[in-house]
C-alpha cells in the first residue's frame, strides 16, 4: 500500500532519474552558447537596431549634452568617478563615449573596448575613439602596468634580456646570483636531510 511519504520517494527518485539522463544526453551535444555563457552582454547593445520616437528622442537628447569644438567634444552630462560620461536608454545604464559611437554609425566588435586616443575621458568624439584589445588600452595608458611595461632595463641598468617560467621580464646578470645562492640553500638542506 502507498503512503505519502513512499510516494514521495518514488516521485524524487525518478525525477533524479530523468535528470540524470537529461544531463548525460546534453553532455554528449554540442554546446552552441557555451562562449556566451560567461559573458555579460553590454548594456549599449540595445542601441543596435534601435529606431523609433524613443530612440530620436534619446538621440536628440544625448547631443544636447555634448559640447562640441575643434577637437574634443565634451561630454556635460552625468560623470562617473573615473571620469566618464553616462547616458540610459530604455532604463539601461551605459557609458557617453560608447553610446556617441554607436549613434555615429560605428559598430563596437564584441570583446573590444574603446580607447580615448585624445586621453580625455569626458570626450565622446567618435574620431577620437578607436576600438582595441583591453590589453593595448591598459598598455597605452598611464596606470602601473603601463608605466611598467615601458621599461626596457632592471633598476641596476642591465637590460631585460630574459623571460623566466612565469613569463616576466627579468635581467640574467641580476638574477644569476640569486639562483647560485637558491642552489646553495637547496644542496645544504639535502646534505642536512640525509646526515
Amino acid at each position: 500500500m502507498w503512503n505519502s511519504r513512499s510516494f514521495t520517494r518514488a516521485r524524487l527518485a525518478e525525477s533524479t532519474h530523468s535528470l540524470n539522463q537529461s544531463r548525460e544526453s546534453n553532455a554528449m551535444q554540442p554546446d552552441a552558447y557555451a562562449h556566451k555563457r560567461n559573458q555579460k552582454e553590454p548594456s549599449d547593445s540595445v542601441l543596435y537596431g534601435a529606431s523609433g520616437y524613443y530612440f530620436e528622442r534619446f538621440k536628440s537628447r544625448f547631443w544636447k549634452r555634448v559640447q562640441k569644438s575643434d577637437g574634443c567634444w565634451s561630454w556635460t552630462g552625468r560623470i562617473l568617478n573615473g571620469g566618464y560620461g553616462q547616458t540610459s536608454f530604455m532604463q539601461r545604464e551605459m557609458q557617453a563615449h560608447r553610446a556617441a559611437f554607436i549613434l555615429s554609425g560605428k559598430i563596437i566588435p564584441h570583446g573590444l573596448q574603446l580607447d580615448h586616443l585624445c586621453r580625455n575621458r569626458r570626450c565622446v568624439n567618435p574620431d577620437h575613439l578607436e576600438p582595441v584589445t583591453s590589453r593595448i588600452n591598459t598598455l597605452r595608458g598611464t596606470g602601473p602596468s603601463a608605466q611598467h611595461a615601458k621599461k626596457t632595463h632592471c633598476p641596476k641598468g642591465h637590460p631585460y634580456s630574459h623571460l623566466d617560467s612565469y613569463g616576466r621580464r627579468v635581467c640574467e646578470l641580476c638574477i644569476k646570483p640569486q639562483k647560485i645562492i637558491a642552489q646553495r640553500k637547496r644542496r645544504e638542506a639535502a646534505r642536512a636531510a640525509t646526515a
